[in-house]
């Protein structure tokens, strides 16, 4: 490439090749660049301020597939781009993300091994969507910090996608508070995307209560992910059964009080933890005007184990009785979608 097409250059794309190792340090200035996405590519030094440094106009900025430093999204100046994606990072190192960002406008950090996440000064933040595999307590931390210092510099976020169920995270350290101790006031549309363990309850309720203007909330269920060794699955905290926690919520949740007005339910499969948290929002969201719940597709599996069968029948068996519940008493708020229904 001549310095002229650099120059003018507006969007580049650097993917996989036999020469796929980047240095940030001796990146080649990019005066007009505004959109950058690398992927599959190794950076094998520098930081994301040495990279936008050579990029003075970058808006954009993704990062696919990528084996990164450790420290690479840690700077102490202003990053001044608007969309940062950190996607399915191929790094052994543990990462730390530790950025300033006051342009930024939306925010993907997507199956990243981070030991801690740190956004701050993002005040024009509109969107971000968080699915974070690792996060753990640094030593002298107070229990509970990394993932409520990660929410607390998106204060000022519209709409967040965020998976409450973190293996390695919850496994370290399930205590949280009640709350931020700075809510997610802006905050307007929250999609959940939540395996719903016991564990997980914690989490969820400190999420709504965090959220006191909350208008859209979309529950996105699936099977609890693969936890490994390091975790005890014989524990009570990582049952699918409800235990009371619902029923021990005597702080008020002020988005349900007063500004809840949609929620939608995907794969909802009947086990009790389940239901009774849809059963808790449903008689607690005092402004709810539509609440629309999906059915997960029942398949038979022949590989089915006697036990899977047994909690997929008393599964079936919690949302027949369920289905009544919502007929009975909250008929035209609720929407029931059944692929199983012939």
């Amino acid at each position: 490439m001549t310095l002229e097409a650099a120059a003018t250059l507006a969007q580049m794309t650097i993917a996989k090749t036999s020469l796929n190792k980047l240095s940030a340090t001796r990146f080649t200035a990019f005066d007009s660049l505004r959109s950058l996405l690398l992927k599959y590519v190794k950076i094998i030094d520098g930081s994301i301020a040495e990279l936008v440094r050579e990029c003075p106009v970058l808006e954009d900025l993704t990062l696919d597939s990528c084996n990164i430093p450790k420290a690479f999204l840690v700077s102490t100046e202003d990053i001044m781009i608007k969309r940062l994606a950190v996607l399915y990072t191929d790094t052994k190192d543990r990462l730390d993300i530790d950025i300033s960002t006051p342009y930024l406008l939306k925010l993907e950090i997507v199956e990243v091994n981070a030991l801690s996440v740190s956004i701050r000064n993002a005040s024009q933040l509109v969107d971000a969507t968080l699915s974070i595999v690792l996060l753990v307590n640094k030593p002298g931390v107070v229990r509970g910090d990394p993932f409520n210092s990660m929410l607390a510099g998106l204060r000022h976020c519209r709409g967040l996608t965020l998976n409450t169920y973190m293996p390695w995270m919850l496994h370290t350290d399930p205590y949280l508070p009640e709350e931020l101790q700075t809510p997610l006031e802006n905050l307007n549309d929250l999609i959940m995307v939540a395996g719903l363990l016991q564990i997980e309850l914690d989490r969820v309720s400190f999420l709504l209560r965090s959220c006191p203007n909350l208008e859209v909330l979309i529950i996105s269920l699936h099977e609890p992910w693969p936890m490994g060794s390091v975790i005890d699955e014989t524990s009570t905290a990582y049952r699918i059964e409800e235990d009371g926690h619902w029923e021990t919520q005597t702080k008020p949740f002020p988005c349900l009080l007063h500004s809840l007005r949609r929620i939608t339910v995907m794969k909802l499969k009947g086990s009790t933890i389940e239901l009774q948290m849809i059963k808790f929002l449903l008689t607690n969201a005092k402004v709810l005007e539509k609440m629309v719940i999906y059915l997960d597709e029942m398949r038979e599996e022949a590989s089915k184990t006697p036990q899977r069968t047994i909690i997929c029948r008393q599964q079936r068996k919690n949302i027949r009785t369920f289905l009544r519940f919502v007929s009975t008493y909250f008929r035209d708020k609720v929407t029931v979608i059944n692929p199983n229904k012939k």
